[in-house]
């Protein structure tokens, strides 16, 4: 859990496949808990399958 400030930040999962990371984050501003929560879905793309080296 990271803070800045008055802002509050939390990874609460993570996702890591072959071609894909993905993260999912609770976003928390302490100065009004119980109205302000944001979650942040974040993906991340390594590679793609088109541009493989592979011959069909």
């Amino acid at each position: 859990m990271l803070r800045y400030g008055p802002v509050q930040v939390e990874c609460m999962s993570c996702s890591m496949d072959c071609d894909v990371i993905s993260r999912l984050f609770r976003i928390c501003n302490l100065t009004r808990v119980s109205i302000c929560v944001l979650h942040a879905l974040w993906f991340l793309f390594i590679r793609s399958q088109s541009y493989s080296n592979d011959k069909i």
